[in-house]
């Protein structure tokens, strides 16, 4: 069974590049030049890559910005913080940007667009994901995205799934194109068995009759709820063999009852 890592190797390599050769070729070709051209605040310029050779697409650039930060990961970043970075990676020469409608449940990619749509399309390479179909949603799951935007998620590695995430992409970031997708978080065991990893982790954790209790610590009252409905939840049997199939746990490890 290919896994998670051989999977994103080979993508890496070209695998899933292949399905979406017209976005890198032509990002390639309008980039180079690009690259050349890019500005810096002062001393040596931006380290680049040599054009490649092998067939495969390899950004012009050996340095990026990344979206995580500006989609309030971890802690709220204001659209001002978010707007300032990005003018400040510019002025020093970043021409690369990755971002995912993941992040912050695509505040990431406004915030990137904002800035973005005013800057000439030939001259940065933007790179984003698809995985992940947002819906709008007034009840917001617990993430690490803080003050995300008001959307809920569900999985989607479909053809018709991965055309309308780019479509979204589009829209939320309001440019024309986009470079290079990922396929973000491709995992057999992502929403398959519709078990999330807190509740199998405790579950497991009680499973040995060794154990008398768990102990599970909670931020607020929302974490309480969830560490004991996590606890009230019933796994599939086979969620708990595929584990032990795949070398994820022993095979002789103790687990949850099932129905």
């Amino acid at each position: 069974m290919t896994t998670r890592r051989t999977f994103l190797s080979a993508a890496v390599m070209g695998t899933a590049a292949a399905a979406f050769t017209p976005l890198f070729a032509q990002g390639q070709s309008a980039s180079g030049a690009a690259a050349e051209k890019a500005g810096t605040s002062g001393g040596r310029p931006l380290p680049t890559n040599e054009r490649s050779t092998s067939g495969h697409y390899r950004p012009p650039y050996r340095v990026g910005m990344g979206g995580v930060p500006i989609g309030n990961g971890f802690k709220p970043t204001t659209d001002a913080q978010a707007q300032g970075a990005l003018e400040a990676a510019w002025a020093a020469g970043v021409r690369y940007y990755d971002t995912s409608p993941w992040y912050g449940l695509g505040l990431s990619e406004r915030r990137f667009g904002h800035f973005l749509h005013n800057q000439k399309r030939d001259d940065y390479v933007l790179s984003t994901k698809v995985g992940r179909i947002l819906k709008a949603s007034e009840t917001l799951p617990r993430m690490m995205w803080k003050d995300p935007s008001p959307f809920s998620y569900e999985y989607d590695y479909t053809a018709a799934g991965v055309r309308r995430s780019v479509e979204d992409s589009l829209q939320r970031l309001g440019i024309s194109r986009i470079d290079i997708v990922f396929i973000h978080d491709l995992s057999p065991d992502n929403a398959q068995y519709g078990t999330d990893l807190r509740t199998a982790a405790l579950q497991f954790c009680s499973a040995p009759p060794t154990v008398s209790v768990v102990i599970p610590g909670a931020r607020d009252a929302q974490q309480a709820r969830e560490n004991a409905a996590s606890m009230q939840t019933q796994i599939p049997h086979e969620f708990w063999t595929t584990l032990k199939r795949e070398g994820l746990i022993a095979e002789n490890a103790p687990v949850p009852q099932t129905a």
